[in-house]
């Protein structure tokens, strides 16, 4: 969606490590993820994409969701 808007400078919040992880190296040991290609192939886009490790209690809207699923 935001390629399709046109963003050029993304930034990516995970709370994660293993997200973060796939994102940010060319380890190849998480391709046993689904995901995991498509990941990289969106990221080699001609954009910048900042990504980083965020604690689960700094990330209010993921947060919010699972007292709400657990509620």
């Amino acid at each position: 969606l935001l390629w399709s808007k046109g963003a050029s400078h993304v930034f990516l919040e995970s709370d994660s490590k293993v997200v973060v992880q796939t994102c940010t190296t060319e380890d190849n040991n998480y391709e046993n993820y689904g995901l995991t290609p498509r990941i990289k192939e969106i990221l080699r886009r001609n954009w910048t994409v900042q990504v980083t490790h965020i604690h689960m209690e700094s990330n209010i809207v993921a947060h919010a969701l699972v007292i709400l699923v657990r509620s």
